[in-house]
C-alpha cells in the first residue's frame, strides 16, 4: 500500500447558501478534505481572473471529512484553482468550472386551511375566524414598517368566514381589513370554499365566484387567485369560470395519504415535487395550474429544511429558482394566523442574500413565477376524478340526495320567480336566493364532521352540515311554489270550475308524465297579509291581518269530495278529456315520497294519500298549459292490490322479467329494437340492491323476495318487490312502465339500519361490449375515457342529469335522481382509497380498467371512515332510477331531453276560477331554437335592473340559437362573463328576439334590459 504524504482536496461543492458582506456576497462551499497526517490549520487560496481569496479551514482533522468555507461570490463557468496548504507547506491544487447556482426565492404563503367543522363546532369556528381577521389587521399594522420582504401578508383561501367577519363586524373594522386586502398584504381568493367541485351543477359552479365577485364590485379589492385545499377531484368546468372570470391562477392541494397517483406522473405532475402548467378549458381558455409539494403543508419556518429541501428539488428536475411553501402555525386545520414566519424571515434575509424567504400571497407568488415560466410550458385539459371525498359524501346518503336536487329546484325557482316579479305584484327574492345558495354550496363543501367521528361534537357538526341542505331545500320549495301561485294567477280563466296548471320549467315542448299531489306542500312560513280589501279598508281602525299560505290567498287544494265523486280532466288547448289514474298510498312503507307521512294525515284527510298520473302532451316550452276539472258521475276506480307471484309485467315498449331469487331485472326486452338489454355474463342483475359488507369482504343480497304485479289505473303497469338483507331490514322497489311514454322507472325505498362498514350498490349491468360513455357534469358532457388528466383512475364519477351508453346500434340513456355516484366496470372490489378508512381495503392502491362493457353501479350509501364523516347510517332512504333505449342514430338529443324531464320535473298548480289576468291558457315565456341549447338561469342581476339569462350549448357542436322572449320587450342586451362583469353591447335585430352563435358546450350569460309589452 502507498502511503499518502500530502493533503488533498477531494471534492468542491459550492451551496446554494449566499451570506450577506460588505464587500457583496459571499457563497458557502463544501469542501472535503484528506488529511493523511495530525490535526493542522489549512489554508485555501481561491484564484479566479486576477483575483486571489485566502481562506483558512481551522482544525483540520486526520482522515476525510466536510469542511465550510466562505467564498466571494464567482459568477457562473468561471474556471477557478484552489491551493490547498498545511501548516504554510503547499499540499494540493484543485481546478474547477465554477457550476451555476440558482439564487432561490422562497414564497411562504401563510394560510389557515379552512374547515368548518373538523375542529370545532361550526359557530365556534366562524367566530374563531372572526378572531383570526382581527389578527390580521393588528399583524398587519405592526409589522407596516418592516423590510419589505418580512412584513405581513397572508391568504384568506375561501370567501366564506370573510364574508361572516364582513357581516358581523363594525364598518370601520372591516374597512381596516379592506385596506390590507386591497394594498396586497392580505389576499382573498376567488372560489366560496374548500367544495367538492365534482358534485356541482354548472350552476352552482359559477356561484362558488359570486360572493367574492360581489365583494370586488362593492370593495374594488383584486382578485386573481384560487385555491382549494385537500380536494382530490377537481370538475374541469372549473377551468371554464376561473378563466372566464379573470383568475388567472389555481393552486389547489391534494390529500396526501391518497393510496395512488392521481394521474399518470410523467404527463402532469410527479409525486412530490411542485410543478406548474397551463389547465385548458373546453373552450381554449387557460389557467396558470401550480400542483404543490404538501407533505409539510404544517410546518414551522421551514428554514432548517431548505438545505435538504431545495437540492432535492433541483434532483427531482424542478426547473424553477421561485417556489411556494405553504405555512400555517399550527398543526390542524383553522390554524391561528402568526407574527413568527415574518420575524423568522426578518432575522434570516439580514444575514442572507439566498435563498431569500418572501412573505407573500399567491398571486405575487405567480407573478414572480410567470417571469420564469417558458412560452412553451405543457397544457393539460380534462378533469381529475376524486377517489375520496365523492365516495365519503355517501355516509350522509338523504342529505346528499336533497342537495343534488336542490341545484335543479333553486335554478327552477329562479327561472319562475323572475317571470313572477316581471308580471306580477311579487317580490323578486334575492336575499333568499343568496342564502340558499351558500347553504347549498356550503353543503357540497369538504367540512363535514369533527376529527372524531362519534359522540355530541360530532352529531352537533352533523346537523349542522344537514341544516345546509334543508335550508336550501325549504327555500327553494318554498320560493317556486309561490311564484307559480302567483303566475297561475294571471292567467285568465272563464269558468267557476277548479284548474289544473302543469308548468314546464325545460325549454323544449314536452309530453311528460305528470304526477299530482292532491294536498301538496304549502311554502314556508305563513306569510301575514290584510282581510279587508282595499275598497273596505277603514282609516278608523288598524286593518286586521291574517296568514296565508300563499301570499294574499290559500293553497288551492282539490275538495276531498270531487275526488271521492269522480272528476274529468280537460285539456283546455284542445278540449279533449285526458285519461289519468289515481295512486294511492295503502301501507307507510310503500316506495312513494313522504309516503309514511302522508299514509299518517291520511286519517285527517284521505287526499293526502292519493296522486293524480296523467300524460300532459306537449306542454309548451319554458311555459304551462291549462286543464279544467269537471265533476262527473264517473268515478275513478282506484284498483286494490292483488298479491301475485307474477314476474313479468309489460307494454308496447319493453318486456320485464324480474329474477326471484335478487329481484332484479332477469331480462328487459325492448320489443322497437328487437334486443335483450340485460347483461346476463354479470352477477348480478338491473336493479339489484346487494351491499359490499366491508368487515367481512363479502356480498350481501336480498333474502325473503316477494313479487306482486300491481295495475294502477290506465297509465302504467307496476312491478313491487320486497325483501330483507342484512343491514336493511326493509327493501320496497317498485318498477313502473308506461302506456303512452318509452320509459322505465325504479322507485327503491331502503330502510337501512345500524349496521357500519357497509356499502349500499344497484345494479345496471347492461349488454353492451366497449361503448362509448357520456355523462353530464358542471359544463355539459364527459366521456371517462377521454376528458380526464391520462391516468387518472376511470371508473368512479359524480354525475349530474344522465348517463349515456352507446354502441353504435343502440343507446341506452340511464338517470339517477338521487345518488350521484357511480362507479363502472367490474365488480366493485375497493379498489380505491376511500378517504381514512377503519378498514383499509384490501386493493387499495390498484389502478382500475378504464370501462370495456356496460356494467356500472350506483354507490347509494357507504360507511368506512375513521374521521370526519359518519360511520353509522339509520335513514328511509329513496333511490330513484329511470332508463330508456332508442337506435343510436337517435342521438344524444333524446338523452338529454330524457335526463333533463327527470331531473326537472313538470310541476303542477291547483286554481280555481273565474279570475282575469294577462296570460293565456298555454304559452311559453321564452323559446329558445334549437333544443340542444340549455336554460341555465333566468334571474335578476346583482347590480342593476336587468336580467341576467345564462345558456349552455349541449351538443358539443357549433350552434346558431335563437332565443324569443315573449313575457316582455327588449331594450338592450349585453354579453357579460359568467359572473356578470365586463359588458359588452351586442347588435338587437328585434324586440323579442336574441340570435347568438354559440361554440361547442359554450356558455353565455346576456345581461337584458326588459320592458313590459
Amino acid at each position: 500500500m502507498v502511503k499518502i504524504d500530502f493533503a488533498k482536496i477531494e471534492n468542491v461543492h459550492p451551496t446554494i447558501f449566499f451570506k450577506f458582506s460588505p464587500r457583496g456576497n459571499n457563497q458557502i462551499v463544501d469542501i472535503t478534505l484528506t488529511n493523511p497526517k495530525s490535526e493542522a490549520n489549512a489554508s485555501i487560496i481561491i484564484k479566479f481572473f486576477d483575483q486571489k481569496t485566502q481562506r483558512m479551514i481551522f482544525g483540520v482533522k486526520p482522515g476525510t471529512a466536510l469542511y465550510q468555507m466562505e467564498v466571494p461570490e464567482i459568477p457562473d463557468g468561471t474556471e477557478v484553482t484552489l491551493d490547498l496548504s498545511l501548516d504554510g507547506k503547499l499540499q494540493d491544487q484543485f481546478k474547477i468550472n465554477w457550476p451555476a447556482v440558482r439564487r432561490w426565492e422562497i414564497h411562504l404563503v401563510h394560510f389557515s386551511h379552512h374547515n368548518l367543522s373538523y375542529t370545532h363546532l361550526p359557530t365556534d369556528t366562524q367566530a374563531e375566524y372572526d378572531r383570526h381577521f382581527n389578527s390580521l389587521i393588528n399583524y398587519c399594522e405592526e409589522t407596516a414598517n418592516w423590510p419589505e420582504e418580512s412584513q405581513f401578508r397572508f391568504t384568506i383561501e375561501t370567501t366564506a368566514p370573510l364574508l361572516h367577519f364582513i357581516r358581523n363586524h363594525s364598518r370601520r373594522r372591516v374597512d381596516e381589513l379592506i385596506k390590507f386586502i386591497k394594498n396586497g398584504r392580505i389576499e382573498v381568493a376567488a372560489l366560496w370554499g374548500n367544495t367538492i367541485s365534482e358534485l356541482c351543477s354548472s350552476e352552482e359552479l359559477i356561484r362558488l365566484l359570486y360572493p367574492v365577485c360581489r365583494l370586488k364590485h362593492l370593495y374594488e379589492i383584486p382578485v386573481k387567485t384560487a385555491m382549494l385545499n385537500n380536494i382530490s377531484g377537481i370538475n374541469w368546468g372549473l377551468a371554464t369560470i376561473l378563466a372566464d372570470a379573470g383568475i388567472k391562477y389555481f393552486s389547489p392541494t391534494f390529500h396526501s395519504d391518497s393510496q395512488h397517483p392521481y394521474w399518470d406522473e410523467s404527463v402532469a405532475a410527479p409525486k412530490g415535487r411542485p410543478d406548474v402548467f397551463y389547465w385548458e378549458s373546453r373552450d381554449q381558455q387557460k389557467v396558470l395550474f401550480w400542483v404543490g409539494d404538501e407533505e409539510n403543508i404544517y410546518s414551522q419556518p421551514p428554514i432548517p429544511e431548505l438545505a435538504t429541501y431545495l437540492p432535492k428539488l433541483e434532483k427531482q428536475g424542478y426547473p424553477f429558482s421561485v417556489v411556494r411553501r405553504l405555512v400555517s402555525s399550527a398543526g390542524r386545520d383553522n390554524a391561528p394566523p402568526t407574527k413568527a414566519f415574518c420575524e423568522a424571515v426578518q432575522k434570516w434575509n439580514k444575514e442572507w442574500a439566498f435563498p431569500k424567504l418572501v412573505m407573500s400571497t399567491n398571486t405575487r407568488f405567480f407573478e414572480k413565477l410567470a417571469t420564469e415560466i417558458p412560452a412553451d410550458i405543457r397544457t393539460l385539459k380534462g378533469g381529475i376524478p376524486g377517489t375520496e371525498y365523492p365516495i365519503a359524501i355517501t355516509s350522509m346518503a338523504q342529505e346528499v340526495a336533497l342537495n343534488r336536487q336542490n341545484q335543479n329546484q333553486l335554478t327552477t325557482a329562479e327561472k319562475f320567480a323572475t317571470i313572477a316579479a316581471f308580471g306580477s305584484n311579487c317580490e323578486y327574492p334575492a336575499e333568499e336566493f343568496r342564502r340558499a345558495y351558500e347553504m347549498m354550496m356550503a353543503f357540497d363543501d369538504q367540512s363535514w364532521g369533527q376529527f372524531h367521528p362519534f359522540g355530541p361534537a360530532q352529531e352537533a357538526a352533523l346537523a349542522y352540515k344537514k341544516q345546509q341542505a334543508y335550508y336550501a331545500a325549504a327555500q327553494a320549495h318554498s320560493i317556486l311554489s309561490t311564484s307559480l301561485s302567483k303566475l297561475a294567477d294571471e292567467i285568465t280563466l272563464l269558468a267557476d270550475a277548479y284548474h289544473l296548471v302543469i308548468f314546464n320549467p325545460t325549454n323544449w315542448i314536452r309530453t311528460d308524465v305528470a304526477q299530482v299531489d292532491f294536498v301538496p306542500i304549502p311554502p314556508t312560513g305563513l306569510p301575514l297579509c290584510e282581510i279587508n280589501p282595499p275598497d273596505e279598508k277603514s282609516e278608523a281602525f288598524p286593518q286586521p291581518l291574517t296568514a296565508m299560505t300563499v301570499k294574499n290567498r290559500e293553497l288551492i287544494t282539490l275538495p276531498p269530495e270531487l275526488v271521492e265523486k269522480g272528476f274529468e280532466l280537460i285539456d283546455l288547448a284542445n278540449q279533449s278529456q285526458v285519461p289519468y289514474q289515481i295512486n294511492e298510498i295503502s301501507e307507510p312503507g310503500d316506495a312513494f315520497e313522504d309516503a309514511a307521512h302522508r299514509y299518517a294525515f291520511g286519517y285527517l284527510n284521505s287526499l293526502y294519500r292519493k296522486k293524480l298520473i296523467f300524460i300532459a302532451k306537449d306542454v309548451p316550452a319554458f311555459g304551462y298549459k291549462v286543464y279544467q276539472i269537471l265533476p262527473t258521475l264517473r268515478q275513478e276506480v282506484i284498483p286494490k292490490r292483488v298479491e301475485s307471484s307474477v314476474k313479468t309485467i309489460e307494454n308496447k315498449f319493453y318486456r320485464l322479467i324480474v329474477a326471484t331469487n335478487t329481484g332484479g331485472l332477469f331480462s328487459l326486452f325492448d320489443k322497437e329494437l328487437e334486443r335483450e338489454l340485460v347483461d346476463n355474463f354479470s352477477q348480478y342483475r338491473v336493479n339489484q340492491l346487494f351491499i359490499h359488507a366491508i368487515e367481512r369482504d363479502k356480498i350481501i343480497k336480498l333474502e325473503n323476495v316477494n313479487i306482486r304485479r300491481e295495475q294502477r289505473g290506465t297509465i302504467s303497469l307496476s312491478l313491487i318487490i320486497t325483501g330483507t338483507m342484512n343491514g336493511c331490514p326493509q327493501c320496497i322497489q317498485e318498477i313502473t312502465l308506461y302506456n303512452d311514454i318509452k320509459r322505465i322507472d325504479f322507485t327503491n325505498r331502503i330502510l337501512k339500519d345500524t349496521t357500519p362498514l357497509q356499502e349500499l350498490y344497484f345494479a345496471f349491468p347492461f349488454q353492451m361490449r366497449n361503448p362509448h360513455i357520456r355523462y353530464e357534469n358542471g359544463f355539459g358532457l364527459l366521456d371517462p375515457a377521454s376528458d380526464f388528466f391520462a391516468g387518472c383512475h376511470p371508473d368512479v364519477h359524480a354525475l349530474q342529469n344522465w348517463l349515456s351508453l352507446s354502441d353504435g346500434e343502440m343507446t341506452i340513456a340511464w338517470t339517477s335522481f338521487d345518488a350521484p355516484i357511480i362507479r363502472f366496470g367490474s365488480l366493485p372490489n375497493g379498489n380505491l382509497s376511500h378517504f381514512e378508512p377503519l378498514i383499509q381495503p384490501k386493493k387499495a392502491g390498484s389502478k382500475a380498467n378504464a370501462p370495456s362493457n356496460g356494467q356500472f353501479y350506483s354507490l347509494a350509501m357507504s360507511s368506512n371512515y375513521r374521521t370526519g364523516f359518519p360511520n353509522v347510517q339509520l335513514t328511509d332512504m329513496l333511490y330513484r332510477y329511470s332508463l330508456t333505449s332508442f337506435k343510436a342514430d337517435g342521438g344524444e338529443e333524446n338523452t338529454r331531453q330524457f335526463g333533463m324531464m327527470k331531473s326537472y320535473p313538470l310541476h303542477p298548480i291547483f286554481i280555481k276560477g273565474p279570475q282575469n289576468g294577462h296570460f293565456e291558457l298555454q304559452q311559453s315565456f321564452i323559446t329558445v331554437s334549437p333544443a340542444q341549447v340549455k336554460i341555465i338561469t333566468l334571474k335578476k342581476a346583482e347590480f342593476g335592473t336587468n336580467y341576467i339569462l345564462r345558456i349552455l350549448e349541449m351538443s358539443g357542436q357549433e350552434t346558431e340559437a335563437e332565443l324569443t322572449i315573449h313575457f316582455a320587450k327588449i331594450q338592450s342586451i349585453r354579453r357579460t362573463n359568467l359572473v356578470e362583469d365586463n359588458p359588452q353591447t351586442l347588435q338587437q335585430l328585434d324586440s323579442n328576439k336574441i340570435l347568438l352563435k354559440l361554440k361547442p358546450l359554450e356558455i353565455v350569460t346576456l345581461s337584458v334590459a326588459l320592458e313590459k309589452p
